[in-house]
């Protein structure tokens, strides 16, 4: 009975993660132990002690402890566990200060900046780029300025840090700095100006004195500020002269632009000179272009002319082939919208004139469109002359739109008709579409030489044209006469309904032979078209 004493000394635990039951010594009580089972750690302690009630022999009656042996049996050896010390307490004072919000936001400013303008010194040169003609000085200044910033921001970012800060604006400088000396694309090249002087000189235009560059000017340096070697390029192009069977290439330097004019003044220059698609605006910071135009007509003072539409032009030099403009961005904004559509505002008439003098053509036609509908009282002439010039270089809803207003505005003094004449004329024989606001006006002005085209046009579409073609009246009545033979069925009804409607007695015996090998439908309309003509005499 003594071997069974050290069992009544162990302690039975349960395992608070997976339930499992052990019997301990009481050498381990409020020692950390860990379950075999489930590996869990836990601390010997009353929380996870098995308590049974005692009893002593005698006191319970089992059946069932009857079939085990009276030999007392050798207990198994108590299981071992592997004691745990806890770790120790942290230090209250070795707590971690959260990073600042502002501090992140100017780190992260800092290096975006720099990574922004690093892609600009690396792509920017290229062809139309935003560098494309800066020279070495203005690279260096954008890097080292950036690299500055970046520095200061990176440094105020890491106040508890300064040789990280340090070390991480030196590296960012160092690859800014670096940049422009390894992407020399679009830098202009000294050699590019060693034959400057000795450029082409177009043909003399009449231009005043004070608007002709002076030979003892001091070109080097100006053609160092504009980037000069582009229009070089562009006139080796041309020969030795700068100039091929009557067409050469011709800069526009465009001074103090703002970059949303910019657009509208590149498709202004395109649109009105015909230059050639290889045409091109440089960019020369900080604000300033230089349009190379390509495949235009050697005329300076023509080009002149069109700049003076949004700028004062400050230069024309010759030996360049360059007109200087320092742009007015302010005639690029425009009038009060309630004032550009309110017909009885005293200002109406004036603000929708400046817009139509407008090189946005989007601008012109909104003000063509409100002008097609109010009365002509002031500035018809004017507003009359600039219609039709936006009628000959705009596009076909332009056009369209200047038709429509012609009816309202022009009167015959003007000669519009010839104009839009030959803008039918020119589309017929491209075989393309003529919007009806033209042949409207035509028909408006009883223009007897627009009569031939309007045949054409019905010939084409006999219902769409019938109603304009017969609004010309008798002047189309010989042309109808000398087809009638040869017309398809739908054009002959058509060709007898005009006649019957601007006919005179000529043409009742033509018509009259017409019945006799018509069908019972174009029989009914000859003898509609006769009655007609004979109740007219």
């Amino acid at each position: 009975m003594d071997e069974l004493e050290p069992e009544k000394e162990m302690v039975t635990i349960r395992c608070p993660g997976c339930g499992q039951r052990f019997k301990v010594g009481p050498e381990l009580a409020g020692k950390m132990v860990e379950c075999g089972t489930c590996d869990q750690r836990f601390r010997v302690e009353e929380s996870v002690m098995i308590r049974t009630r005692k009893f002593y022999p005698g006191e319970q009656r089992d059946p069932s402890l009857q079939r085990f042996s009276r030999v007392p049996l050798r207990s198994s050896p108590a299981p071992s566990f592997d004691t745990v010390d806890p770790p120790p307490d942290p230090d209250p004072r070795a707590v971690v200060d959260p990073v600042s919000p502002s501090r992140v936001l100017l780190g992260l400013a800092g290096v975006t900046g720099a990574v922004i303008v690093a892609l600009i010194l690396i792509f920017g040169g290229g062809t139309g780029g935003i560098l494309d003609g800066a020279p070495m000085a203005k690279r260096l200044i954008l890097a080292g300025f950036t690299a500055l910033i970046a520095w200061v921001l990176l440094f105020l970012a890491n106040p508890a840090q300064r040789i990280k800060a340090v070390t991480g604006g030196l590296a960012i400088s160092i690859v800014l700095l670096a940049l422009p000396f390894l992407f020399t694309q679009g830098i202009p090249s000294r050699d590019d100006d060693s034959d400057f002087g000795a450029g082409p000189t177009l043909v003399p235009t009449n231009l005043p004195d004070d608007g002709v560059a002076s030979p003892d000017d001091t070109f080097a340096e100006l053609k160092e500020e504009m980037g000069y070697n582009k229009m070089a390029e562009a006139l080796e192009t041309y020969g030795i002269d700068g100039e091929s069977q009557g067409k050469t290439a011709i800069g526009i330097w465009l001074r103090d632009t703002r970059l949303y004019n910019k657009e509208q003044i590149v498709d202004y220059l395109m649109r009105t000179t015909g230059a050639g698609p290889r045409s091109w605006a440089y960019t020369r910071p900080p604000s300033d272009y230089l349009m190379v135009l390509y495949d235009v007509s050697p005329e300076l003072g023509r080009i002149r002319k069109l700049c003076e539409r949004f700028g004062k032009v400050t230069r024309v030099i010759r030996e360049l082939q360059v007109i200087e403009v320092m742009v007015d961005n302010d005639s690029f904004v425009q009038g009060p919208l309630n004032k550009l559509q309110d017909a009885e505002d005293p200002s109406f008439y004036e603000l929708n004139r400046r817009e139509l003098d407008s090189i946005d053509l989007h601008r012109a036609s909104a003000a063509v469109r409100r002008l097609s509908s109010a009365e002509p009282r002031l500035f018809r002439t004017d507003i009359v002359r600039r219609m039709l010039e936006l009628f000959q270089e705009g596009d076909l809803e332009m056009k369209e739109n200047v038709a429509r207003a012609l009816l309202t505005w022009s009167r015959p003094e003007d000669d519009a008709q010839e104009i839009v004449r030959a803008v039918v004329l020119e589309r017929i024989r491209g075989k393309e579409s003529v919007p009806r606001s033209m042949v409207e006006f035509l028909v408006s002005q009883k223009d007897a030489e627009s009569a031939p085209l309007l045949h054409d046009l019905w010939m084409a579409d006999a219902s769409e044209w019938e109603t304009l073609y017969g609004d010309l009246g008798p002047v189309i009545e010989d042309e109808l006469l000398q087809g009638l033979g040869e017309y398809a069925p739908l054009q002959l009804i058509s060709a007898a309904r005009l006649l019957g409607r601007v006919g005179t007695e000529a043409s009742v015996p033509v018509l009259q032979e017409a019945q006799k090998e018509a069908t019972s439908e174009l029989r009914v309309t000859l003898e509609q078209a006769i009655r007609s003509i004979q109740g007219r005499q």
